[in-house]
């Protein structure tokens, strides 16, 4: 936690306002920025030059929808306040508060195709329902990180692969992205 310090020390010195994250969350893992109530950025890599842009497969979607914007906005005004936020109204994913359904509903919409491509494929639920997937006549695609990186991927891709699921693994960059390509018209970007 010592490179916290020295970064929230320095943001805290060119007068940016800081705070720790809410203690109710074990984790929190969201990479966002909300520019001018205008535009956001979500991000599935860490805002580390050595990791994100050296090391690491990531992807960074930029936002300019009004409602997902505002939505997002207001997200990160609750996380700032401490506070609570309703979801029920707006198109995000968010952990830990819908993120599971909306994801698996997501997974099950695909009707041709999916494409994964995640550091780790370990999720219970998210595995049954990509090989339910599969088992409708979807084309199913998982790049995964490596098992020298994350082990238990070698074991996820066995699963796959016993279930006609092509695995792949990409050591170079290291596989950070959680994303999903479904049909080739919706996809998915983010951190769970």
């Amino acid at each position: 936690a010592g490179w916290q310090i020295v970064a929230e020390h320095d943001l805290v010195a060119a007068g940016v306002e800081c705070r720790w994250r809410d203690a109710k969350f074990s984790y929190y893992h969201a990479k966002l920025m909300v520019i001018d109530d205008a535009h956001a950025l979500v991000s599935t890599g860490n805002y580390s030059k050595s990791f994100s842009v050296d090391k690491e497969r990531n992807y960074v979607a930029q936002i300019s929808d009004p409602d997902d914007v505002a939505d997002l906005a207001a997200l990160f005004d609750a996380d700032w306040a401490g506070e609570p936020m309703d979801l029920k109204s707006t198109r995000l994913i968010v952990s830990p508060l819908n993120a599971k359904p909306r994801l698996l509903a997501l997974i099950d919409s695909a009707e041709t195709t999916l494409d994964i491509e995640s550091m780790q494929f370990a999720e219970t639920d998210v595995r049954k329902h990509v090989l339910a997937r599969k088992a409708a006549g979807v084309n199913v695609r998982v790049l995964l990180a490596a098992p020298s990186w994350i082990k238990a991927n070698a074991e996820a891709a066995k699963l796959l692969s016993d279930n006609g699921i092509p695995a792949r693994f990409m050591a170079s960059p290291g596989v950070h992205v959680k994303s999903m390509i479904i049909d080739g018209v919706r996809a998915y970007i983010g951190s769970e």
